[in-house]
């Protein structure tokens, strides 16, 4: 049994003394059993130091059960995992460690061009997952925004570029301090969602002016948002209020829908004119606030892709592990193909090799 010293990887290393085989775990089927592992102690006569090598087949064994044994602790918890492996919790867990310990390195090193930020968060905890969009891989699951901060501003990364965020002025302002001249940007989509929101802001807005209440043609939330999107044709005597904050919503989706930013940028100032209005303010102050970002975003069209598979997944896995804890986030990372490069875990492959329904 010999071995390269790990101190100074000198090949002259001779047996210093024999060791009792100690114990490993090794997978056979979806059972977990231990196993003996044969250890010797090894002397380098170059740098004079010790160190224990155990035997090279059953290290190897046990790094396959740990893989096996994280997967299945993600999809049935830590509980179910034991429970199928016919081994205790506390055996779990220190598999679990040990998998998480290797893996890390893997991920330590990533340096994606273009970062997508989406938050995800459950039961009142915030979790942020960090998508590098050119690979469509996820490379790091952050617990809060601190956490955030200082991932991007790691000095022994290369700066990203290019950084997508959701439609929050924190997470924003956040980015653009810890990578200052960077493109921060949202997603097409989120901002499509947003001035959903924004409409109905407006809307109830409407219904509160003296002068609109008790008017029988003002439409309700659902139905005013069923026009915009065109599916119904405004209703016969809506006020004209209603009819202008419609317009302006139906001109603010055309920006988002432009083909480029260039034709976004000449629309822009129609927009404007139709929603200074008492209902269109909520939707001219988010547009106008976001315009930056909107238009950047609307040159990298692209995310929204990305963006829908990551919020696809987090998705699915909360409601097939609705106690997920932010470690079990993390492992939505570390669960990466063995023979992948190592650089985050594929989107497209981690839905499918965590099977159905995720």
């Amino acid at each position: 049994m010999t071995a390269s010293c790990p101190a100074c990887a000198s090949p002259r290393t001779i047996r210093h003394e024999s060791l009792p085989d100690r114990e490993a775990y090794a997978r056979s089927g979806d059972r977990i059993e231990r196993v003996p592992c044969p250890a010797a102690r090894l002397l380098c006569k170059a740098c004079g130091k010790t160190f224990v090598l155990r035997d090279e087949g059953t290290v190897a064994a046990e790094r396959q059960a740990r893989d096996h044994l994280a997967e299945r602790a993600f999809r049935l918890g830590r509980a179910g995992a034991a429970r199928e492996a016919g081994v205790t919790e506390k055996v779990v867990e220190r598999l679990l460690r040990d998998w998480r310990q290797g893996r890390e390195p893997d991920i330590a090193g990533c340096e994606p061009d273009f970062l997508l930020l989406q938050p995800a968060s459950h039961r009142g905890e915030g979790r942020i997952l960090v998508v590098d969009a050119d690979a469509e891989a996820l490379v790091e699951v952050l617990q809060d925004r601190s956490a955030v901060a200082g991932w991007l501003a790691d000095p022994g990364r290369v700066p990203a570029l290019r950084v997508c965020v959701p439609l929050d002025p924190g997470l924003a302002e956040l980015a653009r301090n810890a990578l200052p001249g960077t493109v921060v940007m949202v997603a097409p989509s989120a901002v499509r969602r947003a001035i959903r929101l924004a409409l109905a802001a407006g809307l109830n807005g409407l219904r509160r002016l003296g002068y609109m209440r008790g008017r029988n043609a003002m439409p309700g939330t659902a139905r005013f948002l069923r026009a915009h999107d065109g599916r119904v044709e405004p209703g016969e005597g809506w006020p004209r209020e209603v009819l202008s904050l419609l317009r302006a919503g139906r001109l603010a989706s055309g920006i988002v829908d432009a083909r480029a930013p260039a034709e976004a940028e000449r629309s822009w100032r129609e927009f404007e004119l139709a929603a200074d209005t008492e209902g269109g303010r909520p939707l001219a102050r988010m547009m106008a606030t976001w315009r930056r970002e909107i238009l950047a975003g609307l040159a990298n069209r692209f995310i929204d892709r990305v963006a829908g598979i990551v919020d696809g997944i987090t998705r699915q896995a909360r409601a097939r592990r609705p106690a997920l804890a932010f470690e079990d986030f993390r492992a939505l990372v570390l669960l990466r193909d063995a023979e992948g490069p190592g650089r985050g875990r594929a989107l497209a492959g981690l839905r499918e090799r965590l099977g159905p329904g995720l």
